[in-house]
């Protein structure tokens, strides 16, 4: 009896790494949806003439939604 069962639960784990294995991952997340924002290019494009502090990046072509980058300011000597 208790081969029966290590012969069943081994074929249940292959049965399971082989869904695991075929199945992958989801197709979005090879793709993932682009960042809604503005165009741009650089970083300056997405912050209007702020160079430091808090701002937003450029990813992927578009502006993210929030200040997702910081830059240090230069010391006022």
């Amino acid at each position: 009896m208790g081969t029966e069962r290590r012969v069943e639960f081994g074929r249940l784990l292959v049965a399971g790494l082989a869904l695991l294995a075929l199945g992958g991952c989801p197709a979005d997340s090879a793709n993932p949806p682009r960042p809604e924002g503005h165009p741009c290019a650089t970083v300056a494009d997405c912050n209007a003439g702020q160079v430091c502090g808090r701002l937003i990046a450029c990813v992927d072509l578009r502006c993210e939604g929030g200040q997702s980058l910081e830059v240090p300011c230069p010391r006022a000597r």
